[in-house]
Protein backbone atom coordinates (compact mmCIF):
# COMPACT_ATOMS: atom_id res chain seq x y z
CA UNK A 1 0.00 0.00 0.00
CA UNK A 2 1.38 3.56 -0.91
CA UNK A 3 1.02 5.83 2.38
CA UNK A 4 1.60 9.30 2.43
CA UNK A 5 2.56 11.44 5.32
CA UNK A 6 2.16 14.78 5.83
CA UNK A 7 4.45 16.30 8.26
CA UNK A 8 5.71 19.93 9.02
CA UNK A 9 9.24 19.02 10.15
CA UNK A 10 11.23 15.69 9.43
CA UNK A 11 14.02 14.15 11.23
CA UNK A 12 17.23 14.92 11.34
CA UNK A 13 14.73 18.68 12.26
CA UNK A 14 11.66 18.32 14.85
CA UNK A 15 11.71 16.88 18.11
CA UNK A 16 10.06 14.03 19.41
CA UNK A 17 6.94 14.32 17.27
CA UNK A 18 8.87 13.92 14.13
CA UNK A 19 10.74 10.99 15.80
CA UNK A 20 7.46 9.27 16.13
CA UNK A 21 6.34 9.89 12.70
CA UNK A 22 10.02 8.19 11.16
CA UNK A 23 9.09 5.35 13.37
CA UNK A 24 5.87 4.84 11.59
CA UNK A 25 7.16 5.25 8.23
CA UNK A 26 10.49 2.67 9.01
CA UNK A 27 7.44 0.57 10.69
CA UNK A 28 5.44 0.88 7.44
CA UNK A 29 8.52 -0.55 5.54
CA UNK A 30 8.97 -3.32 7.57
CA UNK A 31 5.54 -4.20 7.13
CA UNK A 32 5.96 -4.40 3.24
CA UNK A 33 4.12 -0.79 2.47
CA UNK A 34 5.28 2.15 0.46
CA UNK A 35 5.28 5.48 2.86
CA UNK A 36 6.58 8.68 1.67
CA UNK A 37 7.03 11.53 3.69
CA UNK A 38 5.86 14.96 2.66
CA UNK A 39 7.56 17.76 4.84
CA UNK A 40 8.89 21.30 4.43
CA UNK A 41 12.60 22.32 4.27
CA UNK A 42 14.68 25.28 3.85
CA UNK A 43 15.11 23.96 0.34
CA UNK A 44 13.17 21.44 -1.91
CA UNK A 45 14.75 18.11 -2.42
CA UNK A 46 14.07 14.53 -2.69
CA UNK A 47 16.02 11.84 -0.44
CA UNK A 48 15.71 8.34 0.72
CA UNK A 49 16.00 7.67 4.49
CA UNK A 50 16.03 4.07 6.23
CA UNK A 51 13.92 2.89 3.03
CA UNK A 52 11.55 6.03 3.20
CA UNK A 53 10.72 8.35 0.62
CA UNK A 54 11.02 11.83 1.89
CA UNK A 55 10.55 14.88 0.05
CA UNK A 56 11.24 17.92 0.91
CA UNK A 57 8.97 21.25 -0.35
CA UNK A 58 11.11 24.48 -0.09
CA UNK A 59 8.82 26.75 2.53
CA UNK A 60 6.84 29.61 2.01
CA UNK A 61 7.84 32.74 0.36
CA UNK A 62 7.61 35.36 3.04
CA UNK A 63 5.15 38.64 2.77
CA UNK A 64 6.50 41.19 0.27
CA UNK A 65 9.53 43.31 1.28
CA UNK A 66 10.83 40.51 3.82
CA UNK A 67 13.76 38.56 2.88
CA UNK A 68 14.50 34.78 2.62
CA UNK A 69 11.89 31.89 3.67
CA UNK A 70 10.35 31.67 6.64
CA UNK A 71 10.83 27.82 7.52
CA UNK A 72 8.83 26.52 10.57
CA UNK A 73 11.99 25.33 11.94
CA UNK A 74 13.04 28.65 12.00
CA UNK A 75 9.81 30.49 13.11
CA UNK A 76 10.57 29.90 17.16
CA UNK A 77 13.49 32.13 16.52
CA UNK A 78 11.73 35.05 15.75
CA UNK A 79 10.20 37.77 17.82
CA UNK A 80 6.86 36.86 19.20
CA UNK A 81 5.34 39.30 16.83
CA UNK A 82 7.41 38.13 13.85
CA UNK A 83 5.88 34.55 14.79
CA UNK A 84 2.15 35.66 15.16
CA UNK A 85 2.43 37.30 11.79
CA UNK A 86 4.36 34.09 10.26
CA UNK A 87 1.15 32.04 12.08
CA UNK A 88 -1.67 34.37 10.43
CA UNK A 89 -0.09 34.08 7.25
CA UNK A 90 0.26 30.38 7.52
CA UNK A 91 -3.46 30.09 7.93
CA UNK A 92 -4.33 31.39 4.21
CA UNK A 93 -1.61 30.30 2.57
CA UNK A 94 -3.03 29.15 -0.23
CA UNK A 95 0.35 28.27 -2.51
CA UNK A 96 2.03 26.22 0.13
CA UNK A 97 -1.04 24.00 0.39
CA UNK A 98 -1.07 24.24 -3.29
CA UNK A 99 2.73 22.61 -3.72
CA UNK A 100 1.85 20.40 -0.98
CA UNK A 101 -1.65 19.08 -2.87
CA UNK A 102 0.24 18.70 -6.29
CA UNK A 103 3.11 16.34 -4.42
CA UNK A 104 -0.04 14.46 -3.18
CA UNK A 105 -1.63 13.98 -5.92
CA UNK A 106 1.46 13.22 -7.82
CA UNK A 107 2.20 10.44 -5.66
CA UNK A 108 -1.51 8.92 -5.74
CA UNK A 109 -1.55 7.38 -2.13
CA UNK A 110 -3.85 4.33 -1.02
CA UNK A 111 -3.90 6.15 2.63
CA UNK A 112 -3.46 10.02 3.91
CA UNK A 113 -1.57 10.64 7.39
CA UNK A 114 -1.32 13.61 8.94
CA UNK A 115 0.65 14.48 12.09
CA UNK A 116 1.83 18.38 13.19
CA UNK A 117 1.03 20.16 9.71
CA UNK A 118 2.02 23.29 10.78
CA UNK A 119 3.95 24.94 8.04
CA UNK A 120 2.21 22.80 5.27
CA UNK A 121 -1.04 25.85 4.73
CA UNK A 122 -3.71 26.29 6.90
CA UNK A 123 -5.61 25.25 4.42
CA UNK A 124 -4.38 21.28 3.91
CA UNK A 125 -7.27 19.70 5.96
CA UNK A 126 -9.76 21.35 3.99
CA UNK A 127 -7.80 20.65 0.80
CA UNK A 128 -7.35 16.98 1.57
CA UNK A 129 -11.32 16.37 2.23
CA UNK A 130 -11.82 16.87 -1.94
CA UNK A 131 -9.40 13.91 -2.43
CA UNK A 132 -10.98 10.42 -2.49
CA UNK A 133 -8.21 8.82 -0.29
CA UNK A 134 -9.10 8.14 2.96
CA UNK A 135 -7.26 10.58 5.31
CA UNK A 136 -6.07 9.57 9.37
CA UNK A 137 -4.33 12.41 11.59
CA UNK A 138 -2.36 11.70 14.59
CA UNK A 139 -2.02 13.67 17.53
CA UNK A 140 1.13 13.26 19.10
CA UNK A 141 0.77 15.05 22.09
CA UNK A 142 -2.01 16.55 24.31
CA UNK A 143 -0.95 20.71 23.90
CA UNK A 144 -3.82 21.85 21.65
CA UNK A 145 -6.45 20.01 24.60
CA UNK A 146 -4.47 20.73 27.82
CA UNK A 147 -2.05 24.19 26.88
CA UNK A 148 0.44 24.73 29.19
CA UNK A 149 0.06 28.01 29.28
CA UNK A 150 -3.44 27.83 30.52
CA UNK A 151 -2.83 25.01 33.18
CA UNK A 152 -2.54 26.53 37.00
CA UNK A 153 1.33 26.39 38.59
Amino acid sequence: MRIVLLTGMYPPDGGGAERATALLAQGLVALGHEPHVVTTARTAGDEMIDGVAVHRIAARPPRAGSRGRAWIGDVMTMPFAARVRWNAAELADRRQTAAVMARVRALRPDLIVTANTKGLGGLLPRALKTLPQPHLHIAHDFEPVEPRLLRPG
